[in-house]
């Protein structure tokens, strides 16, 4: 028997908490010789009856947590998961996001350890110091599994990583889940319109600002459109008083984060990923599963939608690739060509995307992922 744990701070959040659910759920359930385990920081009751023997850390910080006595808290939980992977007679332990990846390297005690690599790390060095932290992770793991090749390039780059210590292995894609009410907002509000949707966090690096205004070039022309935007954050009043100010309260509107996004989804036109950066865009894969036409900006999806030549291509102007279309970054006019052109031509390419979503079946990522651990 192989014993394998999961370890990152939340159950819930975005695409790595939802892949060690998933991987960690399938391994459980289809492989007899393997016992998977999920390691937690913070619980999460609603999520944990869904997932297998999870596991929680008794040591954890709050927001009455003093700044000083954080790092003391990081030291109990390298003790304690220490502990835990002896208890458990751990043999790979595989962290996501870079806090779990330190505290997994720290805790080392014989066992493999690898590091998964959600994000484009280099845009996200607030201080010297995360460098510092995440350089440590990549040089004591035995390996590194990068969500995308667009991160691995970023590891080899800009942190000095060897290329042979990094597998790319993609997000899995699930089955679309059964359809359930969106809110009645939304339903009014899609009535009688051309639907874009948005779904993401409300966060700087999603760029939603610079979809807002792409959509009020294509609002002056194009008079039965609508923008949705589902996702919270720390951008939404910003990006509500953009809306405000470009007399677009009619046109735009803001849904909040919903638990299940593909019921947004499959009632749009159009998606479109507007993010200055993403390491592999969830949203995006699941806006194809839905049968959307996609719109994204170089650096967040080319990698997706242009997929055999993304590498070389310098994307200064709309480009209609494979899966979809590719435009520049922050670039406002671009964007909302792309976005007419959509409107006007009704450009498809869920077909083609068929052969891509394929490939992301849960059963072949985590054949790849058992290829790393084993």
């Amino acid at each position: 028997m192989k014993n394998i744990m999961f370890f990152t701070h939340h159950l819930w959040g975005g695409g790595a908490e939802k892949t060690v659910c998933n991987i960690s759920n399938y391994i459980n359930r289809n492989y007899v010789d393997i016992k998977s385990y999920v390691c937690v920081v913070y619980d999460e009751p609603k999520i944990r009856p869904d997932v297998d023997n999870v596991i929680v850390l008794n040591n954890k910080t709050t927001s009455k947590t003093l700044i000083v006595l954080k790092p003391l808290v990081i030291l109990k939980q390298i003790k304690e998961l220490r502990n835990i992977k002896r208890k458990n007679n751990i043999d790979v332990c595989i962290s996501f996001l870079p806090g779990a990846d330190l505290i997994n390297v720290s805790s080392k005690v014989g066992e493999k350890t690898i590091v998964s690599v959600r994000n484009v790390e280099s845009f996200f060095l607030t201080n010297p110091f995360k460098k510092v932290y995440d350089q440590y992770s990549y040089k004591r793991c035995d390996k590194i599994v990068a969500v995308s090749n667009n991160v691995k390039r970023d590891l080899v780059d800009n942190f000095g990583v060897n290329e042979d210590k990094i597998t790319t292995i993609y997000n899995a894609i699930n089955p679309v889940p059964e359809e359930k009410k969106c809110i009645k907002e939304y339903i009014d509000f899609i009535q009688d319109k051309y639907i874009f949707i948005n779904v993401a966090r409300l966060a700087k690096e999603k760029n939603q600002d610079v979809l807002i205004k792409a959509f009020y070039n294509v609002a002056k022309d194009k008079h039965n459109v609508g923008l949705v935007i589902v996702g919270a954050g720390s951008e939404e009043k910003a990006l509500k008083e953009l809306v405000k100010k470009l007399e677009l309260e009619d046109k735009v509107l803001f849904t909040g984060k919903q638990p299940n996004p593909y019921d947004y989804l499959k009632k749009a036109n159009a998606f479109v990923l507007s993010s200055q950066i993403e390491g592999m865009p969830n949203t995006l894969l699941e806006a194809m599963q839905c049968g959307l036409p996609c719109i994204a900006t170089a650096n967040a999806g080319a990698e997706v939608l242009a997929p055999s030549d993304y590498n070389d291509k310098v994307y200064d102007k709309m480009t209609i690739e494979k899966y979809g279309i590719v435009v520049p970054n922050e670039n406002v006019d671009e964007l909302a060509k792309a976005m007419i052109l959509q409107y006007e031509k009704n450009i498809q390419r869920s077909d083609y995307a068929r052969e891509l979503l394929d490939e992301l079946s849960v059963e072949k990522i985590v054949r790849q992922w058992l290829d790393v651990i084993m």
